[in-house]
């Protein structure tokens, strides 16, 4: 297993379960399942109650290190230990990739500073460290953004990559998302065009814009509840939004995806991007 923490500054650490590694992992918490909270509500007289939804809760980490050599050596790993996971430093990323080599990031922050411990004796010491994360979106994402161009494919194509599949019927792209849960997109959608829509036909939904798109104009749409936006080159353009739009996400499973607009449709190009979510590695 190898684990890379990267801060919002740019700084990281490697950590590996290799004994030959610069950073070792004695052991990892966290990768699993995280804190649920489940939603319910019961009317007067109701025997038991009415089940309405289940809520992640933000996700804990804790990664255990055990580092080994002279006085010198770890103190300066105790300095980049704590420069690196600073809770000031903001938002970071964590990256695991497994023992089988599935890719899987996540966004977290230090949650405090790291805590050391040491032993060991005649100039041999060891130092065990224990560094808190805390990522506020419980999911894991797939580290590979797909990107699927759904003007670019005629018939069926496969990918020869692991639980992906991608294919075009006429004016409708077929996307089967494998994750655990729903995964917004960002969707581009490039004129020209007018009043372009993009169309989650599985869930019925769609999210449209009423504006006219030139040649080279580029609209961007993010679905994600924490980072959701409507760009045209750049600039906001949420005041173009259709309100009668959702900002839909892709499901788990077969989801059927077209785009229409009332003039421009056969020239336009559409990217959908997106990462998968999971609900533990």
């Amino acid at each position: 297993m190898r684990v890379t923490y990267t801060n919002a500054r740019g700084q990281s650490i490697v950590f590996a379960r290799n004994s030959r590694a610069e950073h070792r992992i004695r052991d990892i918490q966290g990768l699993g399942g995280s804190d649920v909270e489940t939603q319910m509500q019961a009317a007067p007289f109701q025997d038991g109650s009415t089940y309405l939804d289940t809520y992640m809760d933000p996700r804990s980490i804790v990664i255990n290190t055990s580092n080994f050599g002279d006085t010198r050596k770890l103190d300066e790993k105790r300095r980049q230990y704590a420069r690196v996971f600073n809770p000031k430093a903001g938002m970071g990323r964590l990256r695991v990739v497994t023992e089988s080599g599935e890719d899987y990031t996540i966004f977290c922050l230090a949650d405090g500073a790291p805590r050391f411990s040491k032993g060991g004796s005649e100039g041999f010491v060891k130092q065990n460290s224990s560094i808190e994360l805390l990522a506020p979106n419980p999911y894991w994402l797939s580290t590979r953004e797909f990107t699927e161009e759904m003007a670019a494919y005629v018939g069926g194509l496969s990918f020869p990559m692991k639980f992906f599949f991608f294919c075009k019927t006429g004016d409708d792209a077929i996307i089967r998302n494998d994750g655990d849960v729903a995964t917004p997109v960002i969707i581009q959608f490039n004129g020209p065009s007018i009043n372009p829509m993009v169309i989650n036909k599985t869930t019925g939904q769609f999210v449209r814009i009423n504006q006219q798109l030139n040649e080279g104009d580029v609209l961007e749409i993010s679905t994600s509840t924490t980072n959701k936006y409507v760009r045209i080159n750049g600039q906001n353009a949420m005041g173009y939004i259709d309100l009668r739009s959702v900002f839909w996400n892709l499901v788990p499973g077969r989801n059927v995806v077209s785009y229409e607009a009332d003039e421009g449709h056969e020239n336009a190009r559409v990217l959908l991007k997106y990462r998968k979510q999971y609900v533990g590695i």
